[in-house]
């Protein structure tokens, strides 16, 4: 989306309008025909245009010729005595394409090749106050007008016209043939190439700037709903951060005036958990965040937005939901740990106010989760040949990478042997728990996406993608130097206060009934244990998993945590993403350091270019799943 033509008059004195009768962020016009306007600093929204009482008066923008485009401004009529024209979308010098005029009988209307093409009902057009106009025109050829008052979202008149498509060039504002008219003032007029609503303007006193340098853009969107508030947000300081299987992130700040301002649909137009701000850079989304809190920093209002992957945090899942069963799961081996995340997804979006419009991969793996119901009981010491009637309890659990080399236990004598993976809604599943848990359990690695639903940028497509065993790859052709493309001393880490080659993780239950999973690894270095507790996890599986990531993390004493890049041959922006290997070469006081490292977290600083890249050891992360 861009804003071809802007003119709210912020700053001007009165004055006669001319083609630099232009204030901040003002499109400056190409022409004006007919008796000149006059800037004046009267009524409700000053600085404003007048014009003229009996005499033809317009003001020509020119643009780029578009498919479809937006025009809005307000306008004040005085009592109604003949045909007005207040605005057209022009085809090339003076074709217009449609002409938007209200009638002596107070009919809003759309007139083309000389004759009016649509129309609302008599009377609906009110005299001495503001009314907000927008018209539409889609690739279609479909021109849509609307009347509203002021910077309400009350709806005072609206007409169609399906007529043929074309492409517009060209604003005309004012009064464009000679007649006695009842246009009398106007103002904050904006032109954008997207055939939707623009909505109020922020206020007379609040510039809407033109888009950021470098092709950054800002949009805010209302997610329940899926309609825009504001195409141009003028946020600063802004912030951009992905990360691997976690939550993106976006800070920013704004005009504290923004705190106070109302959407269409009269909520505020930063609204935390309402609003998703969407960045935009030469034309592909960038990415995605919902508006979470929000807070004064200085004389600025900082914004924090999280991306969807941290909507499921703190959701407890409120249904008990079953994979498998006694019907079910009489075929297969368990379920895939993906399934289970698509369902609890699935489990949240069906909620009220839930639907965020996710949309998550069909990405599979081998891993499967559940339990064996109505095995026979396993032999043991004790008794190593159990009665074959006798039912093994507690269920035989799965919880690992199945393979054609697996096969299912035996049925006890007289039952149907079947698996099941349940989560009880008592249990009190917290969703985004659960979630992070299967990602190590597995592992798999998720990233969030975000893109145009349309060439038109009529809404954003919202989706998480996965990967197993991980997302990204080692990048053989890139290399990071510290003084060459990196630009900040790189974070070297050597500790042996926190260094372990035995991991001791406990999970849930008490006493003898108490999860236990060690994990180990013997290096030629003494012994060091380190404890950790997840009273949150209740199988064996799990809890390996978490052991494992822990002494993974804890085990190696140098390494690179993060540095700072910019653009740079060896490695030019764009080569390189979240969840990619790299190689990294710096020093740690005299001791030189080259490292393969994994790129676990991003962040952007869209102002300066430059990228901050959080990182650990390529040998720290496990992409081997589990054997049980």
């Amino acid at each position: 989306m861009t804003v071809l033509v802007r003119w709210s008059g912020n700053g001007l004195t009165p004055q006669t309008f001319t083609t630099s009768s232009i204030g901040a962020g003002d499109s400056a016009p190409t022409s004006i025909g007919g008796t000149a306007p006059q800037v004046v600093a009267s009524g409700v929204r000053p600085p404003r245009v007048e014009w003229p009482a009996a005499d033809a008066s317009y003001i020509v923008w020119e643009h780029p010729a578009v498919a479809q485009v937006a025009a809005r401004w307000y306008v004040e009529l005085t009592a109604l005595t003949g045909d007005t024209r207040l605005g057209s979308l022009v085809v090339s010098g003076a074709t217009s394409a449609a002409n938007v005029q209200v009638s002596a009988a107070g009919a809003l209307q759309i007139q083309a090749s000389g004759s009016v093409q649509a129309t609302s009902a008599d009377g609906v057009i009110p005299t001495g106050v503001p009314v907000r106009i927008e018209i539409l025109l889609d690739t279609s050829g479909t021109r849509r007008l609307y009347a509203f008052a002021g910077d309400t979202t009350t709806l005072l008149a609206e007409a169609a016209w399906a007529g043929p498509a074309t492409t517009i060039s060209a604003f005309w504002w004012g009064h464009t043939f000679v007649s006695t008219h009842s246009l009398r003032y106007g103002d904050d007029l904006i032109v954008r190439d997207l055939a939707a609503l623009i909505g109020p303007a922020q206020t007379p006193s609040t510039l809407i700037p033109v888009a950021p340098s470098g092709g950054w853009q800002y949009h805010a969107m209302r997610i329940l709903g899926r309609t825009w508030i504001d195409r141009d947000l003028p946020l600063s300081d802004v912030q951009l951060t992905y990360t691997m299987s976690g939550p993106s992130g976006i800070t920013a700040t704004i005009n504290p005036e923004y705190a106070t301002l109302k959407g269409a649909d009269g909520a505020p137009v930063l609204d935390e958990w309402s609003t998703l701000i969407v960045v935009e850079k030469d034309g592909q989304v960038r990415a995605a965040g919902i508006l979470v809190n929000s807070d004064f920093v200085g004389s600025d209002w900082g914004l924090e937005c999280s991306g969807i992957a941290a909507y499921p945090q703190d959701m407890q899942l409120t249904a008990t939901t079953t994979w498998g069963g006694s019907v079910n799961g009489t075929t297969g081996h368990g379920v895939d740990p993906l399934d289970v995340v698509r369902g609890l997804w699935a489990h949240l979006q069906g909620q009220p106010d839930g639907d965020l419009g996710v949309v998550l991969d069909g990405t599979t793996t081998p891993y499967r989760l559940g339990e064996w119901h109505n095995a026979r009981r396993l032999p043991t010491e004790a008794e190593p040949e159990p009665d074959p009637k006798e039912v093994q309890d507690p269920p035989i659990p799965i919880d690992r990478v199945w393979t054609s080399a697996d096969q299912r236990p035996q049925a006890a004598q007289g039952r149907t042997l079947f698996w099941r993976y349940q989560l009880p809604w008592y249990d009190n599943i917290d969703i985004g728990q659960r979630i992070d848990q299967l990602s190590k359990q597995t592992p798999f690695d998720f990233l969030e996406t975000a893109e145009w639903a349309d060439s038109a940028k009529s809404d954003v497509r919202l989706g998480i993608r996965f990967g197993y065993p991980r997302l990204g790859t080692r990048r053989q052709n890139l290399r990071f130097v510290e003084g060459e493309n990196i630009t900040a001393v790189v974070a070297v880490r050597r500790d042996g206060d926190g260094y372990a080659n035995e991991v001791r993780a406990y999970g849930s239950g008490e006493g003898t009934k108490q999860l236990r999973q060690t994990y180990s690894q013997r290096d030629g270095r003494l012994r060091r244990v380190q404890v950790v507790d997840h009273p949150e996890v209740g199988s064996k599986a799990a809890l390996r998993a978490e052991a494992k990531a822990e002494l993974l993390r804890v085990h190696n004493l140098v390494d690179v945590r993060a540095f700072t890049v910019r653009d740079h041959p060896n490695a030019s922006i764009g080569s390189f993403a979240v969840g990619d290997d790299v190689l990294v070469q710096a020093s740690y006081g005299w001791l030189p350091v080259t490292l393969w490292v994994r790129i676990t977290q991003m962040t952007i600083t869209p102002e300066s270019g430059d990228i901050r890249i959080t990182c650990a050891r390529s040998d720290s992360f496990n992409y081997s799943g589990s054997r049980g």
